[in-house]
C-alpha cells in the first residue's frame, strides 16, 4: 500500500521515543502524510479513548489487508511479550518496500506485454476495416477470416497473460516468521517461547506447529518438513547466535525470491515471442490473406 512502509518507519521511531506503544500510536498521525493519514488518525483516536491495541489497529487492518494483520501481530507480541518492537516494525517496513519494488518491476513487464497485445489487436482491426479486399469479398470469406483470427487472438491473449510475470503476494512467510522470532529473542524471550508466539500463525508452519503440540521441539518438527525453507529455519534455530542467523536467513530468502522474480521478468519478453509467432501472426495472416485470395478468385 502506498506510504505504508514510510508510515511504519515513523512508528518505529515513535516506539523508541515514547514510554508505551499506546502513546506512540496516539502521536503517530502527526508524522504521517498522504492517503494513510486519516486511517492513522482513526487508530490514534481509538488508542486515546482506551481501546486495546487490537481494536485500535482495526482501521489499519481494514485498508492494509495482510500487511495490517502482520503489523497488528508484531505490535501485540512486542507489547505483551517484550522484544525489540521498533526493530521489528523497521523490518516489516523494509520488507514491504522490497515487495513493492518487486511488484513495480512485475507490473512494468506485464504492461509491456499488454501493450503488445493491444497494438496487435489494433493492427488487425485496422487492417480488416481499411483493406479493400474485405469490401469486395463475400460474407463467407469475411466470416471465416474473422472467426479464425478471433480464435487465434483469444488463444494468444490467454497464453501471453499466463506468461506475464506477477509479483508474489505479501512478504515471504518463512522470512517474516524468522524476523519476528529474531526480534523477540533479542528482547530477552527464550527461543522456544518466541517460536510458540510467532510461528504458528504462519501457514507454512502449520504442520510443524501440530508436531510441536505433540511434544517435539521446533527444530525437530521443522527438520521433518520436506520443504527446503522450513529445514533452513530449523538449522538457524540451532545456531548459538539465533537472532543473527534468523535475520540472515530472512534476508537470503527474500533475496532469492527477488532474483526469481527478476529472472521471470527478463524471460517474459523472450517467451512472449511464442504466442506472437504461433497465434497473432497467423491471425493477422487470416485477416489479410483469406479476403484477398477470395477477392482475386472472384
Amino acid at each position: 500500500m502506498n506510504g505504508l512502509a514510510d508510515a511504519l518507519h515513523g512508528l518505529s521511531s515513535l516506539v523508541a521515543l515514547h514510554p508505551s506503544t499506546r502513546a506512540a500510536l496516539i502521536a503517530w498521525h502527526d508524522h504521517v502524510d498522504g492517503p494513510l493519514q486519516p486511517v492513522i488518525a482513526a487508530v490514534g483516536r481509538r488508542a486515546s479513548m482506551g481501546a486495546d491495541l487490537d481494536t485500535s489497529l482495526a482501521p489499519l487492518r481494514e485498508v492494509a489487508g495482510s500487511d495490517g494483520d502482520l503489523i497488528a501481530r508484531v505490535i501485540a507480541l512486542g507489547s505483551s511479550h517484550g522484544g525489540s518492537l521498533a526493530r521489528s516494525l523497521r523490518s516489516v517496513a523494509t520488507n514491504i518496500s522490497a515487495r513493492d519494488r518487486l511488484a513495480h518491476d512485475a507490473r512494468a513487464a506485464a504492461s509491456a506485454g499488454k501493450l503488445s497485445m493491444r497494438l496487435l489487436a489494433c493492427l488487425g482491426l485496422g487492417s480488416a476495416v481499411l483493406m479493400p479486399a474485405w469490401h469486395s469479398s463475400s460474407l463467407g470469406a469475411v466470416a471465416v477470416s474473422a472467426v479464425g483470427a478471433a480464435l487465434l487472438s483469444g488463444i494468444g491473449t490467454f497464453w501471453m497473460r499466463r506468461l506475464l510475470p506477477t509479483a508474489p503476494p505479501g512478504d515471504h512467510p518463512v522470512a517474516a516468521g524468522a524476523d519476528l522470532v529474531a526480534a523477540l529473542v533479542e528482547g530477552g524471550i527464550q527461543v522456544r517461547q518466541a517460536c510458540d508466539l510467532a510461528l504458528p500463525p504462519v501457514t507454512e508452519m502449520e504442520r510443524a506447529a501440530r508436531q510441536v503440540r505433540l511434544g517435539l521441539s521446533w527444530s525437530d518438527a521443522l527438520t521433518r518438513d520436506a520443504r527446503p525453507d522450513p529445514c533452513r529455519l530449523a538449522r538457524a534455530l540451532e545456531r548459538d547466535d539465533v537472532a543473527e542467523a534468523l535475520r540472515t536467513l530472512a534476508t537470503v530468502l527474500r533475496d532469492e525470491r527477488a532474483r526469481r522474480c527478476e529472472i521471470e521478468a527478463r524471460r517474459a519478453p523472450v517467451l512472449l515471442v511464442l504466442p506472437l509467432t504461433l497465434c497473432f501472426l497467423p491471425a493477422f495472416g487470416l485477416i489479410v490473406a483469406v479476403p484477398l485470395l477470395r477477392g482475386l478468385a472472384g
